[in-house]
């Protein structure tokens, strides 16, 4: 029979098998995975020794170069290759950083070659000569009159609204545009524009509001003559005025910076 017999007959069950416990696997170890990272940005800058090298005849090269650094950073002139740009451009335009006012003591041939709006006899009248020396602010208001949203000849926009800064910006328009980035009063803009860290600021402000880098970013000949004739002439399709000169400060630049003209 299938089960046993007890004293009163009963039929005693058997004993059940005890439970079984579920199996308790061990969790698998944790992988982890790190997350991707962002390149790190590698800020190159210019030391004081790459400043004397581009601009030869300046003496304030640590100055220069303390001043050129945070415009740098603010502006995005993140490569070798565009801070060489900018001191070759800066080099013609500036004489090396020493004039960060535009002169504008011009002999009369010069003020003709140099402007259009100056007939033989008003460079013979206004042009520094053997009898006279330059009349610079009816220069710049016959020069600049007119021009860059300043007001015509005898108004004072022309003189007081001529080249200031590493790259000389010029015009009324221009300078208004660069003092309201700055949270700044036109007269208060272009007097910053004539120290170090104004000049370094404003000039690297228009370098990226006009998108300079575009030019900037391979070291060729074309390119570089495109930029400085957007600096200079207002346009890239335009011959830059001394440019054999300008070539020059461009190749000083880039064995500077370890780089080579292609």
């Amino acid at each position: 029979m299938g089960g046993l017999l007890g004293g009163k007959g009963d039929m005693v069950k058997p004993n059940p098998m005890p439970a079984q416990e579920p199996a308790v696997t061990a969790p698998a170890p944790s992988v982890v995975v790190p997350l991707p990272t962002a390149p790190a940005v590698v800020q190159t800058g210019i030391t004081a020794a790459q400043v004397a090298r581009c601009w030869p005849t300046n003496k304030e090269a640590a100055r220069w170069a303390d001043a050129l650094n945070p415009a740098f950073r603010r502006f995005e002139l993140t490569k070798d290759e565009h801070e060489a740009a900018f001191m070759a451009v800066c080099a013609q335009e500036s004489g090396n950083g020493a004039r960060l006012s535009e002169s504008l003591d011009y002999q009369p041939h010069a003020l003709i070659a140099t402007f259009s709006a100056f007939t033989p006899e008003l460079a013979q009248k206004y042009g520094r000569t053997a009898d006279h020396k330059a009349d610079q602010y009816w220069i710049g208001e016959i020069a600049y009159g007119n021009r860059g949203g300043n007001g015509p000849p005898g108004t004072g926009d022309g003189y007081a609204n001529r080249g200031v800064g590493l790259i000389q910006q010029t015009g009324k328009t221009n300078l208004t545009t660069a003092a309201q980035y700055f949270g700044m009063g036109l007269s208060d803009y272009r007097d910053w524009q004539r120290t170090p860290e104004g000049a370094a600021m404003g000039s690297c402000f228009y370098w990226k509001d006009n998108r300079l880098n575009r030019f900037a970013e391979v070291t060729s000949r074309d390119s570089f003559k495109k930029l400085s004739a957007v600096v200079n002439r207002g346009s890239e399709f335009k011959e830059p005025k001394d440019w054999d000169k300008r070539l020059i400060c461009y190749e000083r630049a880039l064995l500077a910076f370890g780089l080579r003209l292609r």
